[in-house]
């Protein structure tokens, strides 16, 4: 079977008919569509990557299969027509300023310096993620 090769899929609205592109007419393959399927499938190899997971983990999945659900309605497929890698890295980069602008508004309270350090170890967090995700750009643009 033929399937969609339209850049941005558009899965029809019509119950039953999700898999089935708008545009082309042609089937869109769920193992490259965004759907309770492949994100589940995504988290569940993430989770098995690390080492310890525990009530932070859960949170974290909870917030991000939450997030990516209440998007699907609005974003449906974009994302085959985004930079992906580009945007989070900047998402990376956002991460680490709003932790900076965190450190303000307790500064602002009068509490300047208690957590710094734990705010600093999130922000580096960030970095690594941003600098992975740059990795993996030019890993996909060629380099070794």
């Amino acid at each position: 079977m033929k399937g969609c090769v339209c850049k941005v899929p558009q899965p029809k609205v019509k119950p039953g008919r999700q898999d089935w592109c708008e545009r082309c007419s042609l089937f869109i393959d769920p193992a490259i569509a965004c759907n309770d399927t492949t994100v589940r499938e995504f988290f569940d190899r993430l989770a098995q990557a690390m080492p310890v997971r525990g009530e932070a983990w859960s949170l974290f999945r909870m917030e991000c299969e939450a997030r990516e659900f209440a998007g699907r309605p609005r974003f449906k497929q974009s994302f085959h027509g985004r930079k992906n890698l580009r945007e989070a890295a900047e998402e990376a980069a956002d991460g680490a300023l709003y932790l900076f602008l965190d450190t303000l508004v307790v500064r602002r309270e009068g509490r300047d310096g208690e957590d710094i350090d734990l705010a600093l170890t999130a922000a580096h967090h960030f970095y690594r993620a941003y600098e992975a995700a740059a990795h993996l750009r030019a890993k996909r643009m060629g380099a070794p």
